[in-house]
């Protein structure tokens, strides 16, 4: 069998019915399956898992009852076609995510959100999806990894240990801002492209770990950036370099891997 997301396709939707144009990955189904993507208007979207509320639900995700599984709303992937297809700026898409109801199919995540005016936030569900938060970003990027940032709004909220593989989440939290705090001038593609190398799982694995792994940390190592995305919401395009698999050093060890993505694809919506 294939594994899961191995195969994920690039579409663009020109709805006919008053919609927004869109470009975006999915994967799953063609419908349903929307993980991050820019409209017409040049509102992109991007979602990421959310590690703290898997770890404390478990297996206890909103069972749905009786003999045909039904719940109320759209589920998690759903939302983010839902955005693209009505809202065309970042108020729009805050007003629309605080008014759905939502439901999880598959894994809790938290959304990030950006206009082509330069406004953007982060929307997350408590734990329980009984609370909601939206942060805005300012004059600096916003940064967004897998842990909640509801629960870790301030660095004495952070662990206070050193950093290891099994709170990786907050390392690359930590690289990105960093990154962002000593960067001047525009963030160029070429710019993207190396802040993004510095956090894919092998730099974390050398960074954190070496070739030493042993229990859950291991667990905590076993995804990776399938794809990495890269938009111009002026030109209403984006560029998609998608993982492929990995190669091995001589010596057989994690120091000796290194990762074989594509290069970066670049398409644009017609408008």
């Amino acid at each position: 069998s294939r594994p899961v997301m191995a195969e994920p396709y690039i579409m663009t939707w020109y709805p006919e019915d008053g919609g927004y144009a869109s470009l975006a990955i999915h994967a799953f189904d063609m419908l349903s399956g929307t993980l991050d993507g820019i409209n017409s208007a040049g509102l992109v979207v991007a979602i990421l898992a959310d590690e703290e509320a898997v770890a404390a639900l478990g297996p206890n995700l909103e069972p749905h009852l009786g003999r045909v599984p039904q719940a109320i709303g759209l589920h998690e992937l759903q939302v983010m076609r839902w955005l693209l297809d009505t809202c065309g700026t970042a108020e729009e898409a805050k007003q629309a995510l605080l008014e759905v109801k939502q439901y999880y199919t598959f894994s809790p995540c938290h959304y990030i959100v950006a206009d082509r005016d330069g406004n953007s936030f982060i929307y997350e569900n408590s734990t329980g999806r009984n609370v909601q938060y939206v942060f805005d970003g300012s004059e600096r990027p916003l940064i967004v990894t897998n842990f909640q940032i509801y629960r870790h709004r301030t660095r004495d909220q952070w662990p206070e240990e050193p950093f290891t593989l099994s709170t990786n989440a907050f390392w690359r939290y930590h690289v990105l801002e960093r990154c962002v705090v000593d960067h001047d001038g525009l963030f160029t593609p070429k710019a993207i492209k190396e802040i993004h190398h510095r956090v894919n799982v092998l730099s974390m694995v050398a960074e954190l770990g070496g070739i030493s792994l042993q229990g859950d940390e291991a667990l905590n190592v076993q995804a990776r950036t399938l794809w990495h995305s890269i938009y111009d919401q002026d030109a209403r395009s984006a560029s998609f370099s998608f993982y492929l698999d990995e190669q091995w050093g001589r010596d057989n060890k994690r120091t000796g891997r290194d990762e074989r993505r594509t290069g970066y694809l670049t398409m644009r919506l017609v408008v």
